[in-house]
């Protein structure tokens, strides 16, 4: 059976020998944040409840105090009632919600179509947001000594930046969980959200596959 939430990242790097997980995540509160999103999800209302297609969305943020975008692709073929898998596409560092979705000819989006999930992309508060991590490459790859000093260089208003994205994406996942029928999804312990830890497969080409519970995430390779 197909997942019901996916989270993938994409990185062309090769990944470097990591003998001990080094902290990823921001120190977000995940029970708490989980909470609000879910009640900031019955209280956003969609233009057109269900829609299916290719569809540019926006909800209000009340921590950012602005309205933030987020791309959804619905089968067209969806009956309306079906429990549909879902995949929540993290856009690069300086990317959008849609630049990946767009990309060679919106491939990703007719392969959503053929094999029947939903795709969401959220912005993730900012282009450079991270989605809750302050780590940048090579750190993330095994190099702790790398990775604890970037972590020192954070400066408060990044962290607030930082903590913004990840809530950005718990929303989007909540909102779009909220409206449209899903399959159960893994109950899988770790990974770059909520404070958890990431571990990155040595030695190979990172194409990283996470099914997202509802209070933590874990690589699945």
């Amino acid at each position: 059976m197909k997942p019901a939430v996916l989270l993938v990242i994409v990185s062309s790097a090769l990944a470097a020998q990591q003998t001990e997980p080094i902290p990823f995540g921001s120190a977000l509160d995940a029970d708490r944040q989980i909470a609000e999103s879910q009640q900031l999800a019955k209280e956003t209302t969609a233009p057109q409840q269900r829609a299916k297609g290719d569809q540019h969305r926006t909800y209000y943020f009340a921590a950012a105090k602005r309205d933030l975008p987020y791309r959804l692709y619905v089968p067209t073929t969806w009956d309306g009632q079906s429990k549909l898998p879902l995949i929540v596409m993290l856009h690069g560092a300086g990317a959008d919600e849609n630049r990946y979705m767009d990309m060679n000819h919106q491939q990703i989006l007719r392969l959503a179509e053929q094999h029947g999930y939903v795709l969401a992309s959220p912005l993730g508060y900012s282009p450079l947001g991270a989605y809750g991590t302050p780590l940048r490459l090579p750190a993330v790859f095994g190099q702790p000594k790398i990775a604890a000093k970037q972590r020192a260089t954070v400066t408060p208003e990044a962290e607030h930046t930082i903590e913004l994205s990840e809530k950005d994406v718990i929303n989007v996942l909540e909102i779009v969980m909220n409206e449209y029928p899903h399959q159960p999804v893994f109950d899988i312990p770790s990974g770059p959200f909520h404070g958890r830890r990431w571990n990155v497969v040595p030695g190979r080409e990172v194409f990283e596959v996470l099914a997202l519970h509802r209070s933590h995430v874990r690589a699945i390779r």
